[in-house]
């Protein structure tokens, strides 16, 4: 009889991109409450079980994200240089831990599918997958190659506006679609994003007719 042998599914590491102003909220995104809870929080607990190691992407400084007991990996330009920069900052943290990918999803997803890593690993071949739910394309929820890095940081050189989608079109980014899930009576966009008080308001109506949560 023969020994079988189990071979351990390598699980990648993932970062959640919280250095954004979240101007139309009034600031502080991941530190708004749904359901009690940080909208951070909710995303921790969705993306953590899926990958191998997790981070937070933040402001150089702000020692409030310490209470999540997470690594926090800064912008490496001041200021607020838009989510482009928080992704050359997760693709050299994963390249500094020896990874070719790394995940990478915003802070303004508490629905986040728990599928989220696997459908992405499933697009086999391509230096980005992002997410696609009906006809918005998601920039910043995806899969991206550590072969990037340099690309990312030339592209933020200077002081000209980054058009996420012109630079995923320029890489020939992959689409990973995400159907609607069901949450108590209602159906959702799983990448629901959360941007404004109306945003936050209608999540925290969706979560408190859910008895079970999100599938």
């Amino acid at each position: 009889m023969g020994v079988v042998v189990e071979t351990a599914i390598r699980l990648e590491p993932a970062v959640i991109l919280c250095g954004g102003r979240g101007s139309r909220i009034g600031g502080d995104k991941g530190f708004r409450t749904l359901g009690g809870r940080p909208l951070l929080a909710h995303v921790i607990d969705r993306l953590g079980p899926q990958v191998g190691l997790l981070a937070i992407n933040a402001p150089a400084g702000d020692s409030r994200f310490a209470h999540f007991g997470l690594p926090v990996i800064p912008d490496r330009a001041a200021g607020y240089p838009g989510p482009l920069a928080g992704i050359a900052a997760a693709l050299a943290w994963a390249r500094d831990l020896g990874e070719k990918h790394v995940i990478v999803a915003p802070v303004d997803t508490p629905f986040l599918p728990v599928d989220f890593v696997s459908r992405l690993a499933t697009v086999k071949g391509a230096v980005v997958s992002v997410a696609r739910t009906g006809d918005r394309v998601h920039p910043v929820a995806g899969r991206f190659s550590v072969d990037l890095l340099e690309d990312a940081e030339a592209e933020l050189v200077g002081d000209q506006r980054r058009s996420m989608m012109a630079w995923l079109e320029r890489h020939d980014a992959r689409h990973t679609v995400f159907e609607p899930v069901r949450l108590g009576a209602n159906e959702i966009d799983p990448l629901l994003n959360i941007n404004t008080p109306d945003d936050l308001a209608r999540a925290e109506r969706l979560l408190a007719g859910s008895t079970t949560g999100i599938a």
